[in-house]
C-alpha cells in the first residue's frame, strides 16, 4: 500500500487498519505493507493509531516480535498466523493490548523481512520514503520480491 500527499490521509489510516486487522491479515488481498511518503507518514501513523493501530516502537522491540513471529528461514510461525494482535504482543513483547488495539505496527526499512514477507498476521510494517517515485520503486521491489 502506497500512501502520499494525494491520500485523504483519515481515510487511509482507518482502511489501512481496516483491512490489515480482517481476518488477522490472513486473506492474501489485505494489507501487508504500507510503503509512506515521509510529508505525510506521522500524520498517517497518528490516524492508524486512532484506528486501532498499536506502534511498536523502540527497535529492541521491533527485534523481540522478529524473532518471536518469524523462524529461522524469516517465515511466519504457525503459532501466530490469524492469531490476535494481543496474542502475539504478549507473546513477543510481554504487554496486554486492549481491545481497541488490533494491528501491531512497526517503522521498519526496506530489506525488513515484515516487509519482504507475508505475515498472514495483523502486523503491519510501515516504510518511509522521500517521494512518490521511491514509494513506487519500493513498492514494486516488494511486490516482485526484489
Amino acid at each position: 500500500m502506497v500512501v502520499d500527499e494525494t491520500a485523504d490521509i483519515e481515510k487511509a489510516g482507518h482502511d489501512i487498519i481496516a483491512g490489515s486487522t480482517f481476518d488477522n491479515n490472513i486473506p492474501c488481498i489485505a494489507e501487508k505493507e504500507i510503503i509512506a511518503v515521509d510529508n505525510i507518514a506521522d500524520y498517517l501513523l497518528f490516524n492508524l493509531l486512532k484506528n486501532g493501530g498499536y506502534h511498536v516502537k523502540r527497535r529492541e522491540d521491533i527485534d523481540n516480535l522478529t524473532d518471536k513471529v518469524l523462524d529461522k528461514n524469516g517465515r511466519p510461525k504457525r503459532e501466530f498466523i490469524g492469531r490476535d494482535a494481543s496474542v502475539i504482543a504478549r507473546a513477543a513483547l510481554g504487554l496486554e493490548l486492549p481491545p481497541t488495539k488490533r494491528c501491531l505496527i512497526t517503522e521498519v526499512e526496506r530489506e525488513h523481512p515484515f516487509v519482504r514477507e507475508e505475515l498472514m498476521m495483523p502486523v503491519l510494517p510501515l516504510v518511509r520514503v522521500k517521494n512518490i517515485g521511491e514509494a513506487i520503486e519500493v513498492a514494486v521491489a516488494v511486490e516482485q520480491g526484489e
